[in-house]
């Protein structure tokens, strides 16, 4: 099996969206607080299905992507 490692500076700023299902399958499997903090919400993917379930959802990003209800833009890694 070939894996293909690329650098920081190859991706640059792109984001992969999370599939539905996988989010469905974490709210079915655990016990998540009301509050949630999605750092790399893109175009809301996973914020939107939390808030769809009645969470409290703060979204940001490390770029203004589009999402309406992006709050802010940042490196969540640097707020460490």
């Amino acid at each position: 099996m070939v894996v293909l490692k690329h650098s920081q500076e190859d991706r640059g700023l792109d984001f992969y969206q999370t599939p539905p299902e996988a989010t469905l399958a974490l709210i079915r499997a655990e016990l998540l607080p009301h509050a949630i903090w999605e750092p790399s919400c893109g175009l809301g993917a996973i914020a939107e299905i939390l808030l769809d379930a009645g969470h409290a959802v703060v979204a940001t990003d490390i770029e203004d992507r589009g999402y309406g209800f992006q709050s802010g833009t940042g490196d969540f890694s640097a707020d460490r």
